[in-house]
């Protein structure tokens, strides 16, 4: 979007279905997975995440934390499913449950990483080593759950199917070919 004479339209994409309209400000601490309509709260750290479809702007919500700010979450949730389908390749053939979440965290963040993990398995009841199936809804359900829980510090205000249409929307959507992400681009989604 990027352009400050257009309001966002903040909406949900499923009908009935949760959407903020107040997206978090510079600073601002608490609840950013959701009111930036952004559950993974992924960083806005790479052009492709800027050319998403639903992308608004990004906020400085702590220092150097870049957070994308979407639309609909179905966008946020979308992207989530990207980042993970890129994760899958970069780390294949060893994308588990413990790989994903220390690449999501980063580097420097082992202690994040360590209790994120913890906080995964035990929410899913998947051991660590457990290879993920971009394909196995149910499955991915609970993790994509967990993972917004666990950003949000929160319960999730997103309908099942929000989460289902954002999986279905990434899987069907093309976008430029991203093989270009270096190991030290991934740190940094």
């Amino acid at each position: 979007m990027n352009d400050p004479t257009v309001s966002p339209n903040y909406r949900s994409l499923v009908p009935g279905g949760f959407f903020s309209s107040d997206p978090p400000r510079p600073g601002h601490l608490g609840d950013t997975a959701v009111r930036s309509n952004n559950p993974g709260a992924v960083n806005a750290s790479h052009p492709w995440i800027e050319q998403f479809p639903g992308y608004v702007y990004k906020c400085e919500t702590t220092p150097g934390n870049w957070t994308a700010i979407f639309e609909a979450p179905e966008f946020g949730v979308a992207l989530w499913w990207k980042v993970l389908q890129n994760y899958e390749k970069a780390l294949a053939p060893a994308f588990t449950l413990h790989n994903l979440i220390y690449t999501y965290c980063g580097q420097g963040r082992e202690q994040q990483a360590r209790d994120y993990t913890n906080y995964v398995c035990q929410r899913t009841h998947l051991a660590e080593d457990y290879l993920i199936d971009l394909t196995n809804n149910p499955i991915l359900l609970q993790i994509a759950r967990a993972f917004f829980r666990y950003e949000a510090g929160r319960e999730s205000p997103l309908l099942d199917a929000q989460i289902f249409y954002g999986f279905n929307y990434a899987r069907n959507m093309t976008l430029a070919p991203m093989a270009s992400l270096t190991a030290a681009h991934l740190d940094n989604l």
